[in-house]
């Protein structure tokens, strides 16, 4: 490793599975261009969380650093004192912040900018929603607004998350660059191609008709955030004996959905709970729609899955990539939960679709996946975009 490499270093909360396929092409990326990458997360879990960490498995350059996890207003706030020392000692050309900007480990980061020895680009890296963002005025808003008006940059996932910080929050950064979250299309496309193949057997596996038309639903299963019964109350009076719901997920409202489900019987609701990896791209090869009808959702990864699964979808104004997964009268339905006619009017329009014309529909959800979020695309045009805003020679 060439030690006058400009290096870039990551600070993250966890290492989530489902970002782990983005870091190991970034990493791939940066070395290619002569640069070095670090991942530094600030634990290995966190509580409603099922992962386990496996850095023994990571294909790019991370590693667990030690701290204190008090929990605090439903919160775990990371304190991670030797990331500072770290920083402060050895500071990298580029220093990405994500996860949470309210974590005392990123609040220290920021804070401590001025005394780093060498000079540091500081991003931070941001999901958000205007469409239930809290706390506008106040305290809290008044410190994020300081905060993310400090650093050089934001890196966000999408529209609308640019939107909410920019137009709702106020914080003005010197740039702002795209970077779309992203799936392994290797599994969600490709994989599921060939399972696609066996769909007559694996609609016999999970007793499903071969005449019905399914719908996959990944969620947690917490009524506030993802509107379970919600939308299922909704579109009880559409849904007819040919139509199917998988839902996968677990969470603290599992009760009171399967209560729902046993009392509501005529429609056929599964819930699978939580589910491996293999049996989601089961569920995706067996579907004929993707549904996410949440109440609140950031920047939901099931709806990239689901695009790039070749599924048409139905998906909430409230979920924060919607205008890049969704195409409405294209590849699928926008709806807004809380004006429940628009559900109902969405699956009344599904089940009158014959499976070519729903077909059709995926088709156009796969060309949307490969135009917006290929994967090693888009990771050569975020390093594109970092060193065009911020070069590495200073």
């Amino acid at each position: 490793m060439n030690e006058n490499a400009p290096r870039l270093v990551l600070v993250t909360n966890i290492p989530s599975p489902y970002r782990l396929h983005a870091f190991e092409l970034l990493q791939n990326e940066m070395q290619q261009r002569g640069f070095v990458l670090e991942i530094l997360f600030m634990a290995a879990n966190e509580r409603g969380r099922h992962w386990i960490a496996k850095p023994d498995e990571w294909k790019f350059s991370g590693r667990l650093i030690g701290g204190f996890h008090p929990y605090v207003i439903n919160m775990e706030m990371h304190i991670n004192p030797s990331v500072w020392t770290s920083i402060l000692h050895n500071a990298p050309r580029w220093l990405v912040i994500g996860g949470g900007w309210q974590f005392p480990t990123s609040l220290g980061l920021f804070l401590l900018k001025p005394f780093y020895k060498h000079r540091t680009t500081n991003l931070i890296w941001a999901e958000a929603n205007y469409r239930y963002s809290s706390r506008l005025r106040g305290i809290v808003a008044f410190l994020r607004r300081l905060i993310l008006n400090s650093v050089d940059g934001l890196i966000v996932p999408g529209e609308i998350a640019a939107k909410t910080i920019h137009e709702y929050w106020h914080v003005k950064p010197r740039k702002t660059i795209f970077w779309p979250n992203l799936v392994d299309e290797s599994k969600y496309r490709d994989r599921v191609i060939e399972l696609r193949k066996q769909r007559v057997e694996l609609r016999k596996k999970y007793k499903v008709s071969e005449s019905n038309t399914v719908l996959f639903w990944s969620a947690r299963l917490d009524e506030a955030t993802k509107g379970i019964i919600t939308f299922l109350e909704a579109i009880i009076s559409v849904a007819t004996e040919r139509m199917t719901i998988l839902l996968a997920g677990d969470g603290p409202d599992h009760a009171k959905v399967e209560n729902w489900v046993h009392i509501h019987s005529s429609l056929d609701v599964r819930l699978l709970g939580n589910v491996s990896d293999y049996a989601v791209l089961d569920c995706l090869a067996i579907s004929d729609v993707a549904i996410l009808p949440s109440l609140r959702d950031s920047n939901p990864l099931s709806t990239i899955e689901a695009i790039w699964a070749g599924l048409p979808i139905l998906i909430s104004v409230n979920c924060g990539n919607w205008p890049e997964t969704v195409q409405p009268g294209k590849n699928g339905w926008l709806i807004d939960p809380a004006q429940p006619e628009q559900a109902a009017q969405a699956v009344r329009e599904i089940l009158a679709s014959s499976p070519q014309q729903l077909a059709t529909m995926g088709q156009k959800s796969l060309a949307l996946a490969q135009e917006r979020f290929d994967s090693r695309s888009a990771i050569k045009c975020f390093v594109d975009d970092l060193i065009a805003a911020f070069p590495p020679e200073i």
